[in-house]
């Protein structure tokens, strides 16, 4: 799971619509995004992943 900073519901028509691709394309062809398999990430507005507790 990931939380995306600077995004809302509608984010596939936001700023942010294309780091959601990116990341559905790793997932969809590689079954992980950014080399992640499972957990719950922070992506902040310099993509840097911040794993969640």
């Amino acid at each position: 799971m990931f939380r995306i900073a600077c995004a809302g519901h509608q984010i596939v028509w936001e700023r942010r619509a294309k780091t959601v691709h990116r990341m559905s394309r790793q997932w969809l062809k590689d079954h992980t995004v950014e080399g992640l398999a499972k957990g719950s990430f922070f992506l902040d507005e310099d993509d840097v992943l911040t794993p969640l507790d």
